[in-house]
């Protein structure tokens, strides 16, 4: 009998639409005579209480978060303990015999006096905050004087930037840039896609003539199935349906040219997949009409309109 694989990695329970679409197609899919097979999120355990095998394979659901990095996860924890760290010193230094000179000293009264009597400890500090105040005045006057303070003020602006790109990488590792956080999570994603798809197959026995439906994709699941075919190219005698649920396009039909030049890395995905898997049992739908021009226009590669099951 040929199965029929639905996969859907934002699966999780059977709350939700995303198992209620899936129920519904796996419903017509079993009365048109499928071996109908469901494969969810790791989190899914509830395999008991559906009539069809169920296979729990996919470690990341549709919508990937930064959070879900390893290596995010990893700064997370760093850059925490390095804030430990800094609020311990700070405390440290606060309260200690200098921290407390420094909060203290602008007030001749907390300086002279410890409780009702005059403490020696106390007049060294005075005269210490007696130095400082003119050590701040010799500075203020020596600025005054000195001649070039614009080009003075450039070569320190100029060495503090040296210093900036110098420690960089340790700045990278404190606060990491969202292009370079958001880019791990989404190749992870594609890694884990890959290998994940390939694990069901060989779970599910799945060969020629069975049908894989994908009824939630984006372009991240399109990058990984490039990697997966490629490395399964076996794969291919498999027929392939992928449903696509998200506007590519904004506004009315006229505005789409100016748009498909930022468009660009998804059109790619589309077509090196075509290439990789060789096309010929890849099919592409969206639920609605107007979803399926746009994706024509941008892939130019036909899409069908597949209603949501009622």
């Amino acid at each position: 009998m040929r199965k029929f694989i639905l996969v859907d990695p934002s699966i999780k329970g059977q709350g939700g639409h995303y198992f209620e679409y899936a129920e519904r197609v796996l419903r017509a899919a079993s009365r048109a005579g499928f071996d109908c097979v469901l494969a969810t999120h790791k989190k899914f355990d509830q395999a008991d209480r559906v009539p069809w095998k169920v296979y729990p394979v996919y470690r990341l659901s549709f919508f990937v978060v930064p959070e879900d990095s390893r290596i995010f996860i990893f700064l997370r924890h760093f850059t925490g303990a390095l804030g430990r760290w800094k609020d311990r010193l700070l405390f440290k230094a606060y309260f200690s015999r200098a921290g407390l000179f420094l909060t203290r000293r602008k007030d001749p009264r907390n300086l002279l006096h410890e409780g009702n009597a005059l403490s020696p400890r106390a007049l060294l500090w005075l005269a210490l905050s007696g130095a400082m105040e003119a050590g701040k005045a010799l500075f203020r006057f020596l600025y005054t004087i000195i001649p070039f303070k614009g080009y003075l003020l450039a070569a320190l602006s100029g060495l503090g930037s040296f210093f900036a790109a110098l420690f960089y990488p340790l700045r990278f590792l404190v606060k990491p840039p969202d292009w370079f956080v958001w880019g791990e999570a989404n190749r992870r994603k594609q890694k884990t896609f890959a290998a994940d798809t390939a694990r069901l197959l060989e779970k599910a026995g799945a060969g020629k003539g069975d049908i894989v439906f994908v009824p939630t994709l984006g372009e991240q699941e399109l990058v990984a199935l490039r990697r997966f075919f490629k490395k399964n190219p076996s794969a291919g005698e498999i027929s392939w349906h992928f449903l696509f649920r998200r506007n590519v396009f904004t506004g009315r039909d006229p505005r789409y040219r100016e748009q498909v030049e930022g468009l660009r890395v998804t059109r790619n995905a589309f077509q090196s997949l075509l290439e990789e898997a060789g096309g010929g049992n890849l099919y592409f739908y969206t639920d609605t009409d107007l979803l399926t021009r746009q994706y024509t226009y941008l892939v130019e590669w036909p899409f069908a309109t597949a209603p949501i099951p009622v």
